[in-house]
C-alpha cells in the first residue's frame, strides 16, 4: 500500500510560517509607509537583517535543541508582535494597502486578520 504525501503542507508550529508571517509583515509595513512618507519622521523599525539571521541559526540546523527552537520561535513571535504595532500605528494614522496587488492584498487581510484574533472564512 502506498500513501501518497504532499510535501507542500508544514506543521502549524513550524519556525518557517513565522519567519513567512513576519516576511508579509514587513511588506505590509513598507507598503503602509510609503503611503503616508511625506506626513511621518522616520519609518518604524523592522530589523530585517537580524530575524532572518535568527531564523537562519535554527533553520539551517540538522536538529536544533528543544530550547533552541523555542527561543527561535519566541523571537520570531516578539518580531512579528513589534511589526503588528507598527502596523495597527500606521492604519491609525491613515495609512491604507493602495499600492499592493489583490493576492498580495488577500494575504495581508489575512494577516490583519489572524493578528487580531479573528476567524472567519476568506
Amino acid at each position: 500500500m502506498l500513501l501518497a504525501l504532499r510535501h507542500d503542507i508544514t506543521y502549524p508550529n513550524d519556525l518557517g510560517i513565522l519567519n513567512q508571517a513576519r516576511r508579509q509583515t514587513e511588506k505590509i509595513i513598507d507598503s503602509l509607509y510609503k503611503n503616508r512618507k511625506h506626513q511621518l519622521d522616520k519609518k518604524p523599525r523592522t530589523y530585517k537583517k537580524k530575524p532572518r539571521k535568527d531564523y537562519l541559526k535554527v533553520a539551517k540546523k540538522r536538529s536544533p535543541s528543544r530550547k533552541e527552537r523555542s527561543d527561535a520561535i519566541e523571537k520570531q513571535l516578539q518580531y512579528i508582535k513589534r511589526n503588528l504595532s507598527h502596523i495597527e500605528n500606521l492604519v491609525n494614522s491613515g495609512a491604507e494597502l493602495t499600492s499592493l496587488n489583490s493576492v498580495t492584498a488577500h494575504r495581508n487581510r489575512e494577516v490583519l486578520l489572524t493578528s487580531t484574533g479573528a476567524t472567519s472564512v476568506l
